[in-house]
């Protein structure tokens, strides 16, 4: 059937982008991970205080590591302005964050 959205799989790529993006300090648990058989319990903990390596256990990737790249803008400051919020986000400069996702 086209156009079927799995929810369990968007829901486990949404919590590892946030874990990843908050830069968390201590291992996470994200239960009912689908597999081909048996839902599974993954685990990922920062492998370094920096927060830009974690591994993975079970590690769910065919290649030995992944890494992923993001570009954005850094705000150093919050606003209740939207509009000076976004003159502020014109200027900033852009930044690019890599990620290392590793087998424990």
């Amino acid at each position: 059937m086209q156009g079927v959205i799995h929810h369990a799989p968007t829901g486990l790529w949404d919590a590892l982008s946030l874990y990843i993006c908050f830069a968390r300090q201590q291992a996470q648990t994200i239960q009912q991970v689908p597999t081909a058989t048996t839902p599974t319990t993954l685990t990922i903990t920062p492998r370094d205080d920096e927060a830009t390596q974690f591994t993975v256990t079970p590690w769910p990737f065919s290649s030995n590591e992944v890494i992923l790249t993001c570009e954005g803008r850094y705000l150093n400051e919050t606003f209740t302005d939207e509009a000076v919020m976004r003159e502020t986000l014109q200027r900033a400069s852009w930044v690019t964050l890599e990620t290392r996702l590793l087998p424990a």
